[in-house]
């Protein structure tokens, strides 16, 4: 299940997100929490360890892509929610994983989910990759079984 949290300073349009994302991914996404601003969505990604944060670039205190300096490590994606088309490059340069317009359209966002699904999966079979080839690089003798998933 994919662990979310909407960072977005406007009320409206984080009530919309988490009413498409509970109609549509019901069963593939969880909102853990709804912030209003970059510092309570900061503390709210420290606290939840989300895979995924929806984020609103345009803030009045502090713009979306401050988030980025509270981390030493992103360990989650991005998709930027935005009115304005302007910020896409500053979003690829700071590795979002899609960037939404507002109001944001179910199709797009089928799609960025499907997206972030496969990506997921993909990662998570490259991290149990890696984890093996460092049991059998080992000299232990303590890893002399190996499991693997078949149908």
């Amino acid at each position: 299940m994919i662990t979310a949290i909407i960072i977005d300073d406007e009320q409206n349009a984080r009530e919309f997100l988490q009413k498409l994302l509970f109609r549509y991914f019901p069963n593939k996404l969880t909102v853990l929490e709804i912030c209003d601003s970059v510092a309570t969505g900061v503390e709210a990604i420290k606290r939840l360890n989300p895979s995924l944060v929806f984020l609103d670039i345009q803030m009045p205190s502090e713009n979306g892509f401050a988030l980025f300096k509270h981390f030493n490590k992103v360990s989650f994606d991005v998709i930027f929610t935005t009115a304005h088309k302007d910020y896409a490059i500053d979003a690829i340069k700071h590795a979002a994983f899609d960037y939404l317009l507002k109001p944001i359209n179910y199709v797009d966002l089928l799609s960025t989910i499907k997206r972030f699904e496969e990506n997921d999966k993909i990662q998570h079979q490259n991290e149990r990759i890696s984890e093996l080839l460092e049991h059998i690089g080992s000299d232990s003798s303590s890893f002399n079984k190996i499991a693997l998933p078949t149908h």
